[in-house]
């Protein structure tokens, strides 16, 4: 279909002149006692379609304009872009809105769609499961006076609440900003808190005082934490939005959290889904991930599946540096045992054993740093030298070599690259067998993201 082909809209409604009941009524939804006339249920009756000879009586003109005069204003609203409010009777009759309807909202500048099939709930009054669209006046005005940045805090099932006001020196791109009683600024250019710098009014409440701020809410707004052994949450991150099957959603408050007891022992993708309520909940699955072609990460096969993070499970309770946020990364630190010594009486590098192993997950993006101190060595009599590494995966990737008891740092930066999941990096010692018991003391440290 192409835009050229648009229909003629209806400029005036059919028989908008008619004089009313005597040419025009209107179609009840149940037949009537009148004989012949036209109803919703059955449209015209059976006995419009018979001779007169066999009983039949001919449908009425005023049913004919009743009805086509109710279908043309109906698409009239629609080709002048008309968007109805909520009407709890019209859902009734329907079991509801469709996934993706708008409707305009009667409590502020704007509109609500909605986020599940057979929606009966009423945005305006706080029901949940719609999105909230808020209309814009592109006028520029030149910057206000003093900016009062305005932070969203998610408490409404439909992410849209009134924020907390906090002053800022600076006004960023895109901030959302206080402008008065009747609306809000939005920062075009960056500029100080007062004089310089454009930014949009937008016009959001045309009640009494100021209205709701507006949640300034983007895709990847949150992180996955640790919270403790038996869970795991998400928490909102500079706004709190997150794509989940294509649609922009807000983490709810409470924050969705995961118990280890729904995890598999061992490596977790840990997924965000709506669930058939309408609410934030977090999955683990053992099923990986693949990008979809707007760039983000679902779980192979479901789409209705976002990936937020990865987590271990051991003994049955989560690992707290095994906990990896798939958005927002942080460096997390982990350290081994600082008390970890063991014999080296080998000619060559061998792993000193698991004692001084240690276990850390990479996202396939990211790169790995490892350091291991030689805290003391005792040498064996006759002995004077002794070498020490780094292993992954039980390859060695790096090594020095120390004299007459001397103590060093081994460092070694591991690209990204290494494969996506749990990597164990080891202790490694050699010695002059000849020489005697040679003790070496290692603690391996590393640092990931996640």
């Amino acid at each position: 279909m192409l835009e050229s082909e648009a229909p003629t809209k209806f400029s005036w409604v059919w028989a908008y002149d008619a004089t009313n009941p005597t040419y025009v009524r209107a179609v009840p939804q149940t037949p009537t006692s009148q004989n012949a006339a036209a109803s919703f249920q059955l449209g015209f009756p059976p006995n419009t379609f018979l001779p007169d000879t066999s009983g039949g009586a001919g449908p009425w003109g005023q049913d004919a304009n009743g009805i086509l005069q109710q279908l043309t204003a109906g698409v009239q609203w629609l080709q002048a872009g008309g968007v109805e409010p909520f009407d709890a009777t019209f859902a009734a009759n329907t079991a509801g809105y469709p996934k993706y309807a708008m409707v305009r909202s009667v409590t502020f500048p704007g509109a609500w769609i909605s986020t599940i099939d057979n929606n009966s709930n009423n945005p305006d009054t706080g029901g949940a499961d719609w999105t909230p669209v808020v209309l814009l006046n592109p006028s520029l005005r030149a910057g206000a006076s003093v900016f009062t940045v305005y932070t969203y805090s998610g408490n409404n099932p439909n992410g849209f609440v009134a924020g907390t006001a906090s002053s800022g020196s600076v006004c960023p791109d895109m901030c959302w900003t206080q402008g008065g009683d009747q609306g809000l600024w939005v920062c075009v250019s960056s500029g100080p808190a007062s004089g310089a710098g454009q930014a949009v009014w937008v016009q959001i409440w045309n009640g009494a005082g100021a209205g709701p701020s507006l949640p300034l809410v983007a895709n990847g707004q949150c992180r996955l934490v640790y919270t403790n052994g038996t869970t795991v949450t998400l928490l909102p991150f500079g706004g709190g939005g997150l794509i989940i099957n294509d649609v922009l959603q807000v983490i709810p408050s409470p924050a969705p959290t995961i118990a280890a007891s729904t995890c598999s022992a061992g490596p977790n993708y840990i997924y965000s889904a709506i669930s058939g309520g309408g609410s934030m909940t977090l999955e683990a699955s053992t099923t990986g991930y693949t990008m979809n072609s707007s760039g983000l990460a679902n779980k192979i096969g479901d789409a209705t599946r976002s990936l937020v993070g990865w987590a271990y499970v051991a003994g049955g309770v989560f690992v707290q540096s095994l906990v990896a946020s798939w958005y927002n990364r942080r460096a997390i630190p982990i350290q081994g045992d600082p008390n970890f010594s063991a014999v080296a009486d080998d000619p060559v590098l061998v792993d000193l054993g698991p004692g001084a192993h240690l276990s850390v997950f990479v996202w396939g993006d990211e790169g790995l740093q490892a350091s291991a101190q030689v805290l003391f060595v005792t040498l064996g009599e006759g002995a004077s030298s002794y070498s020490t590494g780094i292993g992954l995966d039980g390859a060695l990737v790096n090594q020095n070599s120390g004299l007459n008891g001397s103590g060093y740092n081994l460092y070694c930066a591991l690209p990204g690259a290494l494969g996506e999941g749990l990597h164990t990096l080891s202790c490694w010692g050699s010695s002059d067998p000849s020489a005697g018991e040679t003790v070496i003391a290692m603690m391996l440290t590393a640092t990931t993201r996640g």
